[in-house]
């Protein structure tokens, strides 16, 4: 995106159990000459942090599991990841 776009944010919730899962959806209007941007041009979702990060941790769970023998499980391990990770990175940005 450039100065002058023009844009359309749609914020998109998901409830999961308790949990609530939130999503950006950005759609460009127009471009900085004010040309017309067609749909299929802006067909993305925007991703957040979080997905790298959960993504990340199930691929390092999914190998210690296959280090040690299958006797571990994946979803506990990618989510105790998934926590220990997204602390650090929050208390790294000032959070």
């Amino acid at each position: 995106m450039h100065k002058g776009n023009k844009v359309e944010i749609t914020k998109l919730a998901e409830q999961k159990g308790s949990k609530i899962i939130t999503k950006y959806d950005l759609k460009v209007i127009s471009n900085g000459n004010g040309k017309k941007v067609s749909d299929s041009e802006t067909n993305t979702v925007a991703r957040d942090n979080y997905f790298d990060i959960m993504l990340a941790s199930y691929l390092d769970a999914l190998r210690i599991q296959e280090n040690l023998n299958g006797m571990v499980d994946v979803n506990k391990i990618a989510v105790c990841l998934f926590i220990a990770r997204s602390k650090v990175n929050a208390n790294a940005l000032g959070g």
